[in-house]
């Protein structure tokens, strides 16, 4: 069994939607989604940050019994170069103690971890071969939402991260403590040159509840950054296809090596 990891489906809404994942039991996260045609693979809906990233793992392995868990998701571009939508396939994972401050003292960093050696190679042969545009890099857990374009140029040059994100690490210290292989992606969504709009942190904070009324509260108050807005989801828009269509090469790729290995 193969476990995708996310914390709002959205972020991968466009695979769910064409491999027709359905979500199974209630409303509450985490919210598991399965499929017909997909059988050995289960996506999870886990919610922001580190406890429900942990949470959620620790019941996805308790209830699924995976072999393999994928991380997956949007993240922020922490160094210069990186476009909305461009694939990273995080080789390293740091997460850091507390929340860092532009000029302020560095954090401690939480112990490394890397990727399944195995699976990153796997994965970047089927990328190849899928000619999916693909880069390796180092993704940074952080314990708040990042938005603004000086922080996260900041933290990109001070912990050596090309991405920031909140989730990735700690999906992965708690597989990798239950012993099951981990594979983590990160498409990114706001490119480090970029802000990202203040309603974005209050969505986040509330778990995407109300987003629409958000967005339209600071449309209205705000009609010059408009534009802003149509970018953001422009931006949203790349990342989403950039994540669709890379698990969708390799979990295809995982499958047939399963059924290599059965059939020797």
């Amino acid at each position: 069994m193969i476990a995708v990891i996310v914390a709002l489906k959205e972020e991968i809404h466009r695979w769910l939607e064409h491999q027709t994942f359905r979500c199974q039991g209630g409303s509450s996260l985490p919210r598991f989604y399965e499929s017909s045609t997909e059988t050995e693979v289960v996506v999870v809906e886990g919610g922001i940050g580190r406890q429900k990233a942990e949470a959620t793992t620790i019941q996805t392995i308790e209830s699924y019994h995976p072999s393999t868990i994928i991380s997956a998701g949007f993240a922020g571009g922490a160094r210069e170069g990186l476009r909305s939508g461009d694939l990273l396939l995080c080789q390293r994972l740091h997460a850091l103690a507390e929340a860092p401050r532009i000029g302020g003292r560095l954090s401690s960093l939480e112990d490394s971890l890397e990727s399944d050696h195995n699976l990153l190679d796997m994965a970047v042969k089927a990328l190849k071969d899928a000619r999916v545009p693909h880069q390796r890099g180092a993704c940074l857990t952080a314990p708040q939402f990042v938005a603004d374009a000086p922080l996260k140029r900041w933290i990109g040059s001070s912990y050596l991260a090309d991405v920031i994100d909140m989730e990735s690490y700690w999906v992965g210290r708690t597989a990798r403590a239950k012993g099951i292989s981990l594979l983590a992606l990160r498409s990114v969504l706001d490119p480090v040159e970029v802000s990202l709009p203040a309603f974005v942190s209050d969505v986040v904070t509330a778990q995407g509840k109300g987003s629409r009324k958000k967005a339209l509260r600071y449309a209205v108050s705000r009609p010059a950054q408009i534009p802003e807005l149509f970018r953001l989801s422009r931006q949203a828009h790349a990342a989403q296809e950039t994540l669709s269509q890379a698990l969708g090469t390799i979990i295809s790729s995982l499958k047939e090596e399963v059924v290599s290995l059965s059939s020797r």
